[in-house]
């Protein structure tokens, strides 16, 4: 009794005739489709990035041109005298190498 409800395999009920017939063909057509425009998603995405990439540019070089630009107006007006220099030292002394101040210990092999 319990043998016979798995004597028929229940996938050739459920995706036989028309409706299984139907489900093949869709399937199908939707891998074609899948492989056909494969190529066009991945040109399209090309296209995108290399866009992005050269109006980024093009936007950052206009940002950065008009960073330099109030830099230069604040600093015109910003300068005294002897500040002019000072500036420019300071600004120099920044990428010099520092001394290293820290404690080095020798190590002792027969410790």
């Amino acid at each position: 009794m319990i043998y016979s409800q798995f004597h028929t395999p229940p996938l050739r009920e459920r995706f036989s005739g028309f409706r299984g017939l139907a489900m093949f063909i869709a399937g199908f057509v939707v891998l074609g489709l899948s492989l056909v425009m494969l190529p066009f998603i991945l040109l399209a995405g090309a296209v995108a990035f290399a866009l992005l990439s050269v109006f980024g540019r093009i936007w950052l070089g206009k940002l950065q041109r008009r960073a330099q630009q109030a830099q230069a107006a604040q600093s015109s007006q910003s300068t005294v005298d002897g500040e002019e220099a000072f500036v420019r030292f300071r600004d120099r002394d920044l990428f010099r190498p520092r001394p290293h101040q820290g404690r080095t210990f020798e190590h002792d092999p027969t410790e």
